[in-house]
């Protein structure tokens, strides 16, 4: 994490208004700091710029809101990623397990069909669909 944080400083003193490297700082703050007002502050300063990349929104939901207990945000915020980038699984996994945390079972049991769709025998939708049946059987 350190050499992420000198990259990411490294790559504002070149072009303060890059969000990903504003994110990146934020993401060491609050997952290896354990600094969450930093970790707001600098996601806050990615979030408001003109084009935010979607995966400043997965950022701030994977490392600022779900730890800190705001699950029905996360998943607002992977879903603004999953808008600019419909086919990423990675997003839409993102957008189901904060729904399950949310205890939005059919929500989520929803966005995991939603990548099955897309890539048929997702090992990893599989199974979390698996893990919200209640018979265990997807």
């Amino acid at each position: 994490m350190p050499r992420a944080r000198e990259a990411a400083r490294r790559a504002l003193e070149l072009d303060p208004s890059l969000p990903e490297a504003s994110a990146l700082l934020g993401t060491v703050a609050a997952a290896y700091d354990y600094d969450w007002e930093e970790a707001k502050r600098r996601l806050d300063l990615a979030l408001h710029r003109s084009a935010v990349p979607p995966l400043v929104h997965r950022q701030y939901a994977f490392y600022y809101l779900l730890p800190t207990g705001r699950r029905e945000e996360a998943a607002q915020e992977y879903r603004r990623a999953v808008e600019q980038d419909p086919l990423n699984v990675q997003f839409r996994y993102g957008v189901g397990i904060c729904l399950a945390a949310a205890e939005r079972f059919a929500e989520s049991e929803s966005e995991f069909r939603l990548i099955l769709e897309i890539y048929p025998l997702n090992g990893m939708a599989l199974s979390l669909l698996a893990l919200l049946s209640p018979e265990g059987q997807p």
